[in-house]
């Protein structure tokens, strides 16, 4: 494998250990927490005249408090079999018990670079400080910039280089759908790009769902139409849209796919209905701002004519700067009115979390879309523009301490004046207000039950209690 391969692998490997995590906490309701702090390419190894890669993977658990409990480093092959675990204390890997016994496979492991060959976090970090070189932004700025912010920035850049003469009308007709490099380059170059193992709900991929085979094509790139029918065969299906989807071959060239996506006719081009959309951020908000969306018909159409609750689409709108985004639904709400959608990564947005494509999952049942519109309409309807994912995930039971509180602010300050300790301190409404404020500005993306909610806010009140104990006269205005 080359290195781009082994980096997709590593993130593979991350996202299936923190898949599994997130399914030990729904089934087993645990106090802790488990992440992937890091994922480390060790080498090689040969088994049976097998080649084996072998990565190290930073297991932490944490309270739900964030407080960390334990951490390990375990050695896996790329398919998540468990091969031993790094004995830090002695740089040594104490392999599982029924490898014991291969002759060679203890020195094959303890002779890998445990350091690690290649560094996930490191990797990535890197790509951020590159782009911020690149576009001549602070690296100490990077990550506090949004990723519609840094978005925009590389927009602006990839804007700037495109040359007057590729901005020229090309009448030179091509019979087939198949586009050469130069072909490909003319409509794709500076536009955004998303990668056919980009998942797009908890299992399937981009490719699998548009059934492109991900051993001959890499990705999908989003282009202008109007670019496309310059060179597009006359004979083959056209969009009127704004964008259209062009997949991109290993060996550079190109495929029209306008037969895989037929345009969706109730909000195809330039849509004025309101779609649920969750942004890459974990945030949720409703707009009419979809430029183009299609409906995920497959090879051949297998997938034309689909209820509307199996209906898969794409969709692309231009964010706040002008920005390119993409988006993968599933299916409408029954009364066929709006669609539920999620950010996909690109070659401009950082990886989505796992959180958030399990919001499109299967097993979640025909009505989940209607569920997430009838919970999100009750924050849109309320004047709310942007909440938490989790305020529109269709489950009343998850709940976001911050907004919670956003929302209850007077009732829970009213709850706590009714204290008697700290109504008799000088503490008052205000500095209640910044107690709550600095308790949940860290936590933002766990959800919490209506009974969790509950126990942190009598948890913060305890903790303003026991602080206005030092401070007993009442003194305030």
């Amino acid at each position: 494998m080359d290195r781009e391969e082994i980096v997709s692998k590593m993130k593979e490997l991350r996202e299936m250990f923190e898949l599994k995590y997130i399914k030990e906490e729904m089934e087993e309701k645990k106090d802790t927490f488990k992440k992937v702090g890091n994922v480390k390419y060790l080498g090689n190894i040969e088994i049976d005249e097998q080649i084996i890669p072998i990565y190290l993977v930073l297991e932490q658990e944490f309270k739900n408090d964030g407080t960390p409990v334990f951490e390990s480093y375990n050695c896996y092959t790329e398919d998540g079999n468990f091969i031993g675990r790094l004995v830090d204390q002695y740089d040594m890997i104490a392999i599982k018990e029924q490898y014991s016994e291969i002759d060679g496979l203890y020195d094959q492991v303890n002779s890998l670079d445990k350091n690690g060959i290649l560094d996930l976090n490191k990797i990535e970090k890197a790509e951020l400080e590159e782009i911020a070189k690149a576009l001549g932004i602070d690296e100490n700025d990077i990550k506090a910039m949004s990723s519609m912010e840094l978005a925009q920035k590389i927009e602006e850049k990839q804007d700037a280089k495109i040359k007057p003469e590729e901005e020229k009308e090309d009448d030179e007709q091509e019979e087939e759908k198949q586009l050469n490099k130069e072909e490909t380059k003319k409509i794709t170059d500076g536009k955004q790009e998303i990668k056919l193992g980009t998942k797009v709900d908890e299992y399937k991929t981009l490719g699998q769902a548009l059934d492109l085979n991900e051993s001959e094509y890499s990705k999908v790139v989003i282009v202008y139409s109007d670019k496309l029918k310059q060179i597009q065969d006359e004979s083959e299906p056209i969009n009127n849209t704004t964008y259209s989807f062009v997949a991109i071959k290993k060996d550079g060239t190109a495929q029209i796919i306008n037969d895989r996506l037929r345009v969706d006719p109730r909000s195809g081009n330039n849509s004025f209905k309101d779609a649920l959309k969750i942004d890459a951020d974990k945030t949720a908000r409703k707009d009419d701002k979809t430029k183009t969306r299609f409906q995920i018909i497959g090879k051949n159409g297998q997938n034309e004519g689909k209820a509307d609750k199996d209906i898969e689409t794409l969709s692309v709108e231009n964010g706040q700067y002008g920005e390119v985004k993409a988006y993968y639904g599933k299916g409408r709400t029954i009364d066929g009115n709006m669609n539920i959608e999620t950010q996909l990564e690109t070659s401009n947005v950082k990886p989505t979390s796992i959180e958030m494509r399990q919001l499109q999952a299967d097993r979640k049942g025909i009505y989940n879309n209607d569920k997430m519109a009838e919970e999100g309409n009750k924050h849109f309807d309320n004047g709310e523009e942007k909440v938490s994912m989790y305020s529109v995930d269709g489950d009343e039971n998850t709940i976001i301490l911050s907004d919670y509180v956003e929302h209850n602010k007077e009732a829970i300050i009213a709850q706590m004046m009714a204290n008697e300790t700290i109504a008799n301190s000088q503490f008052g409404e205000k500095d209640i207000e910044d107690k709550l404020t600095r308790s949940t500005e860290d936590d933002k993306e766990k959800p919490y039950t209506q009974k969790e909610i509950e126990e942190k806010i009598k948890d913060i009140e305890q903790e303003l209690a026991d602080d206005a104990a030092n401070f007993p006269e009442r003194n305030r205005k």
